[in-house]
């Protein structure tokens, strides 16, 4: 009876005990911020760090500001080839980059990719509008995967290196890391950097935002006085 009140107490000490803490990934980025200027055509991420293990693989995960999408699926009504009633997809990545020392599906299962929100197929983007919004993506370069973006040198040092392309959104984007071990995660960290217009720019991009009214209409004036002053040189010209 003794032993089995000793039991059961034991289970109960280690039941409340709280969960280990997840080690912290020894690893950081280059940059926290890349400005966007008038000759903008994309950016350089590096992501450096240490090895906790030297067994370890690495899976560093990019992430864009949320995006709100409305996407309309093709549809065939009276044998022509029209737009359905929109589905609007709810905190989606607008930019999503995953890059890993080795394939994903050969460094963790797919649950445990599943719990945590790793590819594309952990996204919830099962319906026919999130498929749509995936192509759309993969297309632009905007969702990535890169199963051998992670350099590990010597068991001990790991570089990722990433090319953002022009069209990258604007906004704030983090940056996870995980180190895993025989298929677990055995530390991470979380890290951002901001992707922001400087200068000329940043001026456009706040009149757009702010004034979209008198922006759209200076755009339209700047377009007529070209066209007028064009085809008044071509005139003398002539």
């Amino acid at each position: 009876m003794i032993k089995r009140l000793a039991f059961f107490a034991l289970f109960f000490f280690l039941l409340t005990q709280p969960a280990r803490a997840e080690a912290e990934a020894a690893a950081d980025l280059a940059e926290d911020f890349i400005p966007v200027t008038e000759s903008f055509d994309g950016a350089h991420v590096m992501v450096f760090g240490a090895l906790i293990s030297a067994k370890s693989d690495i899976v560093v995960v990019l992430e864009g500001p949320p995006a709100k999408a409305s996407i309309r699926a093709k549809i065939k009504k009276f044998g022509i080839w029209v737009n359905d009633e929109a589905q609007t997809l709810e905190a989606i990545p607008s930019f999503y980059a995953v890059l890993s020392s080795r394939p994903l599906t050969k460094i963790m299962k797919p649950e445990a990719m599943a719990m945590r929100g790793l590819g594309f197929q952990s996204l919830p983007l099962d319906s026919v509008a999130g498929q749509g919004f995936l192509q759309n993506r993969l297309a632009k370069g905007l969702y990535v995967e890169i199963p051998d973006g992670v350099k590990i040198r010597d068991k001990k040092l790991f570089r990722a290196d990433f090319d953002l392309p022009p069209n990258v959104p604007i906004g704030d984007y983090k940056t996870t890391i995980y180190e895993l071990k025989n298929g677990s995660v055995s530390a991470s960290r979380t890290t951002t950097f901001k992707i922001a217009p400087i200068g000329t720019a940043s001026m456009i991009r706040n009149l757009s935002m702010q004034y979209p009214a008198f922006y759209a209409a200076l755009a339209i004036a700047l377009v007529l006085l070209i066209g007028g002053l064009a085809a008044y040189l071509f005139r003398k010209a002539t």
